[in-house]
């Protein structure tokens, strides 16, 4: 399911999609996560090409796609999500 996020700071939108939205939308049956050996880095890697990776991703928490427009869908990365924290009272 895409959500779409606006940043209260920054006033900016990203779109953020699950896994299996984007591996559908990629034409994959899997994305690897591995670390460069020669820059320690992490990246997507699958059949059709490689992925932008946060690199503090840790499988404890959810890992969606984000990106910022369509236009730009190819500059997006893999990042954790965490739930939105519902607010202790409504005024």
């Amino acid at each position: 399911m895409d959500a779409t996020v606006t940043t209260a700071t920054t006033g900016s939108s990203m779109i953020f999609i699950d896994i299996d939205t984007l591996k559908a939308r990629l034409g994959v049956q899997k994305i690897d996560i591995v670390r460069n050996p020669n820059t320690g880095k992490l990246f997507g890697s699958t059949e059709r090409g490689n992925l932008k990776v946060e690199q503090a991703l840790t499988a404890a928490k959810t890992i969606k796609f984000m990106y910022e427009s369509e236009d730009k869908f190819n500059e997006g990365c893999l990042v954790n999500t965490v739930p939105a924290t519902p607010p202790v009272m409504v005024l």
